[in-house]
């Protein structure tokens, strides 16, 4: 998987700053839903801004900073539990039409894994010592759980591996590394993990997210010290290849872009400094 570094990115500038600070965000082509502690504003291509209150009752602050996970049917999900703070039960959901709703979980969860799986719906994994490890918003909002015991990993990420089977990568479970595992989540009964070991991510404890390509997964986290890494793991044989980035750097973000490929913004160099170059991870 070669690694390029994008020289320069450059928009229409614009006069008019951000209304709030997001810890989360919603990004569609029309509007950009900005979300922290206190509220909530969706941002238009006029520079329009139009405050917007929560659902029911759901508080803001129960979903800032978490992830947001897109469904195959326009809906927009911002998981309170992917971010590794309080616990959360809460899901603020946006729909294709822009309406908000709130969704509870049965079980608060911190540092909890998140994707979307087709004709199955969002899954959200781990994060709790109690409850199931599963919980599952299929679509209209209706939460299930699946019959997999209670799963503590706090900081895996959560991807689509094959049909209805999803990988755990890296975070931790009781303060250790957890163990890369598959999950059918077809399974009815006395449902169990296996467990990938050649694919083990140690380094991997915190904010973890996997992107799926072919042949594999990129799977990307923090470790002990806030650093952002990444590996390529191959499927099915569980090969784990590093994918150092040019420049070091800590609290990056993972943004797919439309042609494929992985680009990683953000974060802060050793020194402190912002890191403003983009890096972009290309599948083979």
């Amino acid at each position: 998987m070669p690694r390029d570094r994008v020289a320069a990115l450059r928009g229409a500038e614009a006069s008019s700053i951000l209304p709030r600070t997001p810890r989360s965000l919603v990004v569609r082509s029309s509007i950009i839903l900005l979300i922290d502690d206190e509220g909530s504003t969706v941002l238009d291509n006029s520079d329009q801004t139009t405050d917007r209150d929560p659902p029911g009752d759901l508080r803001f602050e129960e979903v800032s900073g978490g992830r947001t996970i897109e469904s195959d049917d326009g809906t927009s999900y911002v998981v309170g539990c992917t971010r590794p703070e309080t616990p959360s039960n809460a899901i603020l959901a946006l729909d294709q039409d822009g309406e908000f709703s709130e969704i509870r979980l049965a079980t608060p969860r911190s540092g909890c894994g998140a994707t979307f799986v087709p004709d199955i719906g969002l899954v959200v994994f781990g994060g709790s010592a109690e409850g199931k490890a599963f919980e599952v918003v299929e679509a209209g909002g209706t939460v299930r759980a699946l019959p997999f015991d209670a799963d503590a990993t706090a900081g895996a990420a959560l991807v689509l591996s094959s049909d209805d089977i999803v990988l755990a990568l890296g975070g931790l479970r009781d303060a250790a590394p957890a163990a890369t595992r598959f999950f059918d989540l077809r399974c009815q009964a006395d449902c169990a993990p296996d467990e990938l070991s050649a694919a083990a991510l140690p380094e991997l404890q915190t904010r973890g997210e996997a992107f799926k390509f072919e042949g594999g997964v990129l799977a990307l986290g923090e470790n002990n010290e806030g650093e952002t890494l990444a590996f390529k793991v191959q499927l099915p044989d569980g090969q784990v290849t590093p994918l150092p980035f040019r420049e070091r750097r800590f609290g990056a973000t993972p943004v797919p872009a439309p042609n494929g490929t992985l680009m990683v913004v953000g974060g802060v160099l050793p020194s402190s400094a912002p890191a403003l170059t983009v890096e972009a991870f290309f599948p083979e």
